[in-house]
């Protein structure tokens, strides 16, 4: 019985109701025909699909696989983001989900795995509680031939024999038997090739051929090579005993009799020749034939060649050929000298001798070869058990593939236990969202095969914690005056211990002046490490205004938070560029600085100081830079001039800037008059103030010639000659002053 009423379609069967609502729907599917193929061994293979809600609230998705005489199997739930895999499942560790709505990643596909999917998703609504879709995940196996002929095939014509040739393989292969290369049967439902009532044109090398293809992946082949030599016996060939002949009596009669056969038929033997006639037989003579020959037929045994590790295997090989052949020996491909002519014995055997073998025959007129693979058989060893990261260190959170590789003949089977269960006979499993308490768990590998059982290995993983920051800084903006003190905190959790390292504007800060830096490191757990840190500055500057972050960080990831801070400070020079320059200027010309503060709160007046005192009406309210003009600078005028600025807070530092005046000489000490004795030695002195520093010259006046360059002029030996008027001349690029100085020397009567 059915009720449709506006679009709602109410399905009643054996005492069951089921609500099934138009609006929310699949709009992706994994296939449309409802079919995927997948290869068997593929590392990991995403069943996707996606829906509209139509405004309904989704409750969690479901991923089920459809189970024959029972009801459907719960493979994984996912709710959010999080997904939820029953550990009861062989699913356990192989299912993972993506950011998508409805998309789940199955690990390490198996043979196993062929089965319907179902995506099923629960809404809140009572109306529409869930929708459902179905895909059937076939898992492709490439074909591998199981059964054949193992050994050449050796037939005489009118026998009726069969080629094997069955294959595994998944869709079921189809078979091509090919003869020298041309097709001669084609099929899936017949996969041997049967020879009836052979003749000699069957002789040949037969190849039978596996394929596996779908839609979408392959074709995949294997196949595998047979020869076939039809014996027969012999037969004419065209040009023998072609016609009757007539000769002259007494003359010679020669007749050829030319046939083929396989076997060849090789006439050696002794051949006789004798006459008769009706009186009786003559004399009979005889002669040997031999017939040389290159190696027709060779043969390896044993086929197949498998030896145990450590046991003996004999090669035998036997070539027909006349004269006798020599035997040489190869192994993949190099010469093998420890062969007894035709026999090679290999004696406790190790895993390397593994190989294909080659035996030569050959003698003067030819030579043949065969080559037979020789398998060691022994018990399998782990060669790898990792999670593919160094150490087995991974991140918590993240997707963990854990692969075990093995080596061994005939190819292991491997089985990973967690903790003593079972959680994957594929070689591998996924954890889709590692956690730290998984280091408590150990897992291992065993390889077996028919020869024996491999030593377990351990794997224990390393999970590495990232960052959480646990001691938070402010949110808001912290607002300080300057010359107070501000602390900040910050802890983080994580394993290792997180490093902590503070940073202001994007620098790193270390423990220095003004900043001070403190850490610890304590145990949170067992696993988890807190470290501490804590920032303090004991006197704020303008300099401290802005953004102060916690950088915490280990092998594992990093963690940041950050935090604002403003500084209120009075005026204050910040730059170079803002502050005001020394000057050098000459003597009567005019000198100006520029000054720029910035404050918070802004600036409200600039001043201009001299030499520490407020110079009387030099001061600006309201200006951005602030500006002073010196007009017509005397000597007098040169100090240190000062930049300040005020807002509420008061008055700022002074900016400083050197004033330099440069003006001309003058002359500050000069003798008038100089006595000396005769023969005695005088220093005449003459010292000048002046900027640039003056240079001073002595010439004798009325003489144009430089006597002495310096304040101090030197007459030794003092004559008569020497009495007079000299001038003391001191000079700069700015002017010159001279003063006269009078020698007096006394001489004797």
């Amino acid at each position: 019985m059915q009720l449709i009423y506006f679009g709602l379609v109410l399905s009643l069967s054996s005492l069951e109701w089921c609500f099934v609502d138009c609006k929310p729907a699949f709009t992706k599917t994994p296939s449309s025909n409802g079919k995927v193929y997948v290869d068997k061994g593929t590392n990991s293979f995403a069943l996707s699909w996606d829906f509209n809600t139509d405004g309904e609230t989704v409750t969690w998705v479901d991923l089920m696989y459809k189970k024959s005489g029972s009801s459907d199997e719960l493979i994984a739930r996912k709710i959010g983001k999080q997904l939820q895999v029953p550990r009861t499942t062989n699913y356990f560790g192989r299912v993972t989900t993506t950011t998508e709505k409805a998309t789940f990643v199955i690990w390490y596909i198996a043979e196993s795995d062929e089965r319907t999917f179902e995506c099923k998703v629960y809404f809140s609504s009572v109306s529409n509680p869930w929708i459902m879709s179905a895909v059937k995940l076939i898992v492709v196996v490439k074909p591998k031939i199981t059964l054949y002929t193992t050994q050449a095939l050796l037939m005489t014509e009118g026998d009726t024999r069969t080629l094997l040739c069955v294959a595994s393989g998944n869709p079921r292969p189809s078979y091509t038997w090919y003869k020298n290369n041309v097709r001669v049967q084609e099929g899936s439902d017949n996969s041997n090739y049967t020879i009836t009532s052979a003749n000699r044109y069957q002789t040949g090398m037969y190849r039978c051929e596996a394929v596996v293809t779908t839609s979408t992946l392959g074709p995949y082949r294997a196949d595998y090579n047979v020869s076939v030599t039809v014996r027969y016996k012999p037969q004419h060939k065209v040009n023998s005993l072609e016609r009757n002949e007539t000769f002259y009596l007494g003359r010679d009669a020669m007749f050829y009799c030319r046939t083929e056969a396989f076997p060849i038929a090789i006439h050696v033997g002794r051949y006789s020749c004798y006459g008769n006639n009706d009186v009786g037989n003559g004399k009979k003579k005889s002669v040997f034939l031999t017939v040389h020959y290159a190696p027709l037929e060779i043969t390896l045994k044993p086929d197949p060649a498998v030896v145990r590790f450590n046991q003996t295997l004999i090669l035998t090989c036997q070539a027909d050929a006349v004269p006798l052949p020599r035997y040489s020996w190869m192994f993949n491909g190099k010469t093998h000298t420890k062969a007894i002519h035709n026999i090679l014995k290999l004696t406790n055997v190790q895993v390397n001798d593994a190989g294909n073998y080659t035996c030569v025959a050959e003698n003067f007129f030819g030579r043949k070869n065969t080559t037979r693979v020789v398998n060691v058989e022994y018990a399998p060893a782990v060669q790898s058990f990792t999670t593919g990261t160094p150490k087995n260190t991974v991140v918590q959170g993240t997707p963990v593939t854990v692969t075990c590789s093995a080596s061994g003949y005939p190819a292991p089977t491997i089985t990973i236990k967690r903790n003593d269960t079972v959680i994957s006979n594929v070689g591998g499993f996924a954890i889709p969202n590692i956690q730290v308490n998984e280091e408590y768990t150990i897992y291992t590998c065993e390889p077996r095969n028919t020869i024996g059982t491999g030593a377990k290995k351990e794997l224990k993983i390393t999970v590495q914690v990232p960052p959480t920051i646990s001691g938070k800084l402010p949110d808001s903006k912290n607002v300080r005056k300057e010359n107070e003190a501000i602390l900040y905190q910050c802890g983080a959790e994580g394993k290792p211990a997180p490093n902590i390292t503070w940073k202001f504007k994007g620098k790193n800060l270390i423990d220095k002046p003004p900043f001070n830096i403190s850490t610890t490191v304590r145990v949170s757990s067992d696993k988890l490490r807190t470290t501490q840190s804590v920032l303090t500055i004991e006197q704020l500057t303008w300099r401290e205004s802005g953004t102060f972050s916690c950088l915490a960080f280990n092998d594992a990831g990093q963690a940041i938070q950050s935090t604002e801070l403003e500084v209120e400070y009075r005026p204050v020079v910040q730059s170079m560029a803002d502050h005001p320059k020394n000057l050098t200027v000459d003597e009567g010309t005019n000198a100006t600085f520029t000054c720029k503060t910035k404050g918070y709160p802004s600036t409200q007046a600039h001043m201009w100081q001299f030499n520490g005192s407020r110079i009387s009406g030099a001061n600006c309210s309201g200006c951005h830079i602030a500006t002073f003009t010196k007009p017509y600078v005397k000597k007098t005028d040169a100090g240190w001039y000062s930049c300040t600025g005020r807002n509420i807070l008061g008055e700022g530092p002074p900016a400083l800037a050197y004033l330099t005046v440069k003006y001309r000489p003058t002359i500050i000490s000069s003798q008038e008059l100089y006595t000396v004795n005769e023969t005695r030695n005088v220093s005449m002195l003459c010292r000048a103030d002046g900027l640039p520093k003056p240079k001073i010259v002595w010439k004798k006046k009325g003489t144009s010639e430089v006597l002495e360059i310096g304040e101090q002029f030197h007459v030794l030996n003092a004559q008569d000659i020497h009495n007079g008027l000299y001038c003391c001349t001191a000079s700069n690029y700015l002017g010159q002053h001279t003063n006269e100085v009078t020698l007096n020397v006394q001489t004797r009567p």
